[in-house]
């Protein structure tokens, strides 16, 4: 059963109960209306009959005049009228079958303010009705506090009945009503509820066939519902979904061509000097060694390709290890700045520090010398001889510490820098690729979030940027300060 139709189906469900409850509600309350209004009509009706009969005795009245009385005031005030003698014998009764029986009046005081007493008849006859007596009559005792009504002449008594199965069956009189305007209703709230329903199911249905379409290998969706509720939030969510799982659908494309390619090239000098080996073509000492040379250098730069990759692998499913413990930057930096002096050294580039005195960051030592190794590695790649590389940090309040490495003569196009820290990110020709193993600044990138930081570049004409902040550690941030009147002044290596 779809959703649509089950939701329909709750809808229906929950305004056909409410149409009965609140059916239930009025004929309970036409019910005590009903039984109230049939009361209320004997409570008017039994003094006045009384005090007619006491005058119709007075004026010495035979009794087919009396007869034809009480009947007539019965069927006026749709009521069943009976003529009880002083002995409770009924001498007349307009329904015919208590005449000749005896009526127990109740000796109680009158109950409303209309004087009258009221009772649920018992015995042969009188099961099912409802009596109503005058407060004046023989056998009618005394008022609450006060003296006893005296009629000597009248010698019977008016009591009119009503059966309990008129008030009790009156809810039948609403039942058409009732049902008309409950199957308006029904059928109102059914359109009703299919279009909220629609409403409902339209979009998770083009979620469903936008999942299909995913589990196909198309990527390219973009739900249009436009609402803001949980509905329209899911949409937008699911759109976010597909865009980034494409992405990373195209990445992982990318990184197979990408890392065949970058296998293939070191792989075929491999094989090619090793044959060469292996058929003799090279016999001399000499050619031997160049040729094992080269054999190595391909095998490393195989293995430092595989190696990234592997490393960029634990970073991302979380196995790597991660140890947070207060580290001394400037003296980190300083290393980091050793081990690239030489290959800067080699094509004349200048390499310059500016850092405070002391600063501390919390994270893992190692990874946060790899992070800058990496981003030196790069700037070295890219920067032209007899060019600069600045490595600057500094401490901002609110922020953290910022870490940059610039470097000059190194321009990135602006739809070009968020692809730098893609894997085996292939620019422009001019950047061109100096070796390594494409990884390097995808790694730095996952190690600064690692550390709960981020790894920016910018770019304009004097050169490239590259900035890491990190989250100072509140309790050494006192010591992680320059001293008064004191600034970082660049010092060359």
């Amino acid at each position: 059963m779809s959703i649509r139709t089950q939701l329909i189906a709750a809808f229906s469900a929950l305004i056909l109960l409410a149409l009965l409850l609140a059916g239930g509600a009025v004929i309970a309350l036409r019910l005590e209306n009903e039984r109230q209004a049939a009361l209320d009509r004997l409570a008017v009706a039994a003094p006045q009959i009384t005090l007619d009969l006491f005058r119709l005795q007075r004026q010495n009245a035979s009794p087919e005049t009396v007869l034809d009385y009480v009947r007539e005031q019965a069927r006026a005030q749709d009521v069943r009228a009976l003529i009880v003698d002083r002995a409770g014998t009924v001498t007349i009764d307009t329904g015919d079958t208590l005449r000749g029986k005896q009526l127990a009046i109740p000796e109680a005081d009158p109950a409303g303010p209309a004087g009258y007493r009221m009772w649920e008849g018992s015995g042969e006859g009188q099961d099912g009705l409802i009596f109503l007596a005058a407060a004046v009559g023989p056998g009618l005792g005394e008022r609450r506090g006060g003296p006893r009504i005296q009629l000597p002449l009248l010698t019977e008594t008016v009591v009119l009945a009503v059966p309990q199965q008129t008030v009790t069956n009156a809810w039948r009189g609403l039942l058409p009503g009732l049902m008309s305007a409950g199957l308006i209703a029904l059928t109102l709230s059914a359109v009703v509820a299919a279009l909220f329903a629609r409403s409902i199911a339209r979009p998770l249905q083009a979620l469903t066939r936008a999942s299909e379409e995913m589990a196909r290998g198309n990527f390219d969706h973009d739900l249009q519902v436009r609402r803001s509720d949980e509905i329209g939030r899911l949409a937008s969510a699911f759109n976010r979904m597909a865009r980034e799982v494409g992405k990373s659908h195209l990445q992982m494309r990318g990184l197979l061509a990408n890392v065949t390619h970058d296998l293939k090239t070191p792989l075929t000098s491999v094989i090619g000097f090793a044959q060469a080996l292996r058929d003799g073509d090279v016999d001399e000492p000499a050619a031997v060694r160049d040729t094992g040379a080269i054999i190595h250098d391909e095998a490393q730069r195989i293995r430092l390709l595989v190696d990234d990759l592997l490393y960029l692998s634990e970073i991302e499913s979380g196995q790597a290890v991660f140890t947070k413990e207060p580290v001394e930057l400037p003296a980190l930096t300083t290393r980091a700045m050793r081990r690239a002096g030489p290959a800067l050294a080699e094509r004349n580039i200048r390499l310059e520090q500016a850092l405070p005195v002391a600063l501390t960051v919390q994270g893992d030592g190692r990874k946060l010398e790899r992070i800058l190794d990496n981003l030196l590695d790069n700037a070295a790649k890219y920067t032209p001889e007899g060019g600069r590389v600045e490595v600057r940090a500094r401490r901002e309040p609110g922020t953290g510490v910022i870490i940059e490495v610039f470097n000059t003569g190194s321009y990135i196009a602006p739809e070009d820098l968020e692809r730098v820290f893609d894997r085996f990110a292939r620019l422009d020709r001019a950047r061109g690729r100096a070796g390594g193993s494409g990884l390097g600044l995808a790694i730095a990138r996952e190690l600064a979030e690692l550390h709960g930081g981020t790894l920016t570049a910018t770019s304009d004409a004097a050169g490239t940027t590259f900035t890491l902040t990190l989250t100072e550690p509140k309790a050494v941030a006192a010591t992680a300060t320059t001293p008064a009147g004191t600034a970082p002044r660049p010092a060359a290596l």
